[in-house]
């Protein structure tokens, strides 16, 4: 029987994709306003471009091992104990810069204070867009009667918890792992298993839910945790990992609980 329900957190309880593209095209409007520079030809460049600049910091490694994003980095608050965090910290105002400052090089404009104007602007935005799926609240007042529920999600301890609170999901659950924390990230089962223990629950009485095939379910598996694959657009993307079942969205949680 199950008894525990772990989930991801970005772009399965939350809206993570898309609220980055939105950012990014509505920072671009700035670029736009001033230069002419079509603001969707600008926005996508310059997430191209900022990345070049991630790959060049010293905290590369880290940031591959921890799995946190070149876009993360343009807002991430870097909150924590952990030396990496500080090392973040100290790197965060220098590298949101350059950054910006790559994109525009990028179309042969040199303007630092827009760069400057950019780094500031950029994670007020982002910062404002953390959207709920339309059936998220719904779905979670349902099974909370019923499932222990945890979230497991790669990323930075301010920039998680502060999507979790502001939506106002943080009452659902028992227990929030984050990748930083714990120093493992999905798919590493040690990550799964630390939830297991926070909740007190064995493997075979949880499932975990998520739209990555390869940190969610091929990390639920290798923590032999059965696995819900979500896939919102229906596309044939090629499976790495083979989830226990596919669902759409998280409505498709009921019919399967039911069975089990």
């Amino acid at each position: 029987m199950i008894k525990a329900i772990l989930f991801d957190l970005d772009d399965t309880l939350i809206v993570e994709e898309n609220s980055v593209v939105e950012s990014f095209l509505e920072a671009s409007l700035l670029v736009e306003q001033k230069y002419g520079v079509d603001a969707h030809h600008f926005a996508g460049t310059a997430r191209i471009k900022i990345r070049e600049i991630w790959y060049q910091l010293p905290t590369i490694e880290y940031a591959r091992h921890i799995s946190i994003s070149s876009w993360e980095g343009l807002w991430a608050g870097f909150d924590g104990p952990q030396p990496e965090m500080h090392q973040f910290r100290s790197l965060a105002s220098g590298y949101r810069f350059d950054a910006w400052m790559n994109a525009l090089k990028a179309f042969s404009i040199e303007d630092e204070e827009m760069a400057k104007k950019l780094a500031i602007t950029y994670p007020a935005i982002r910062g404002r867009k953390h959207i709920l799926f339309p059936e998220t609240i719904n779905m979670l007042r349902t099974l909370q009667p019923h499932y222990r529920m945890a979230i497991i999600t790669n990323g930075v301890p301010d920039l998680q918890r502060g999507k979790i609170i502001s939506s106002g999901i943080e009452s659902f659950f028992e227990t929030v792992v984050i990748s930083v924390e714990v120093g493992v990230s999905k798919p590493d089962p040690r990550i799964f298993n630390v939830a297991l223990e926070n909740l007190g629950i064995r493997n075979k009485q949880t499932i975990m839910v998520g739209n990555n095939p390869e940190k969610d379910v091929g990390g639920a598996a290798s923590a032999g945790i059965k696995s819900v694959l979500i896939n919102r657009d229906g596309a044939d993307a090629e499976i790495t990992h083979q989830p226990d079942f596919i669902i759409h969205d998280l409505t498709g949680l009921s019919d399967i609980l039911k069975h089990m």
